[in-house]
């Protein structure tokens, strides 16, 4: 079932993902109707679990096929 997600384009079009974010992982929908307000809420939670990392330099990018 994992695999069929990470294999997903849906997954890497319309979701920002943070794979090892808070341990289980993090999918925000960037077309969804609260994804600034949820956005932010993750960069501040971010912040103060992991205070010397950028999101940015976690975020998963889709492999090449």
């Amino acid at each position: 079932m994992l695999r069929d997600i990470l294999d997903s384009d849906e997954l890497w079009q319309h979701y920002v993902f943070y794979p090892d974010a808070f341990t289980y992982g993090v999918a925000l929908r960037q077309d969804g109707p609260h994804y600034a307000i949820l956005s932010e809420l993750f960069r501040e939670l971010w912040q103060a679990t992991y205070p010397d990392l950028r999101p940015e330099d976690y975020l998963a990018r889709q492999s090449r096929r």
